[in-house]
């Protein structure tokens, strides 16, 4: 823990290598917004290393939801991480959830493996592009059909869809005007 109005020279020294996940990207004249608060965003989920909570989004208001969202994901959450039940949880069932948070400790160990052979300044995990946190967050079953007129972006979007359903994949078409 840091003091609020503690030195930063008292917690680090010159340096010091550490781990931190850029949560602002820079804007103007400002520098990005860097933290030691490691997280990866799933489609449900968040998982949070290093923490051991589990919180549930304050748009979920039923309780009955959050005490049911929360149990299911305290059985299946790793020692030593915390979690963060995001609003798109509501009404998931556990095969869902747990589907999810493999994908996150997939994306955690692969980071994991690249620090053990990083060197400073390194980047170690990359958010999902812009296209994939998109389909991550819009998509859901009432999506029946997506056309994509890239073949790259196509290419990603199957592969993001493959990576926790491969039936959601398969409504991905790409289309050639020609």
């Amino acid at each position: 823990e840091v003091e609020k109005n503690g030195k930063i020279g008292n917690v680090l020294t010159t340096g010091q290598k550490i781990l931190v996940q850029v949560a602002k990207e820079a804007i103007s004249t400002k520098g990005p917004r860097v933290t030691t608060e490691i997280s990866f965003a799933g489609r449900y989920l968040v998982l949070v290393p290093f923490m051991d909570k589990v919180s549930v989004s304050q748009k979920i208001k039923s309780n009955e939801e959050r005490k049911r969202l929360k149990k299911i994901v305290q059985g299946i959450k790793p020692r030593n991480f915390g979690i963060i039940i995001r609003t798109v949880a509501r009404d998931k069932n556990i095969e869902d959830l747990t589907a999810d948070m493999e994908q996150l400790k997939q994306r955690w160990a692969t980071a994991v493996n690249k620090l053990y052979k990083a060197t400073a300044p390194s980047k170690i995990a990359d958010e999902l592009d812009k296209t994939s946190a998109l389909v991550r967050d819009m998509v859901n079953d009432s999506f029946h059909a997506i056309y994509i007129d890239s073949q790259s972006i196509y290419r990603e979007v199957v592969d993001y869809l493959n990576s926790f359903s491969s039936e959601k994949s398969n409504i991905v078409k790409f289309y050639n005007e020609k």
